[in-house]
């Protein structure tokens, strides 16, 4: 049952690293191409929020995946 545990742990892990990845290059490749596109202000607020939400997600993940692993370890 260890073993299954640390397999969905590492899973998630992978999958927070990911969001992070993903959210923050997407926003980078956005806020330099926002100009040449015509974005309106709006969008590019809305998507500010969207990349902070994700990256709040991935905190709250991994603050729930350092808790756990305190907790098998105490």
């Amino acid at each position: 049952m260890g073993e299954l545990k640390k397999n969905i742990k590492e899973k998630q892990s992978r999958l927070i690293a990911i969001v992070i990845a993903g959210s923050v290059l997407f926003w980078t490749i956005i806020q330099g191409a926002a100009p040449s596109l015509e974005i309106s202000a709006r969008y590019m607020l809305l998507i500010d929020f969207m990349t902070l939400a994700a990256l709040t997600w991935c905190l709250i993940s991994l603050y729930k995946i350092f808790s756990s692993r305190r907790e098998t370890k105490g």
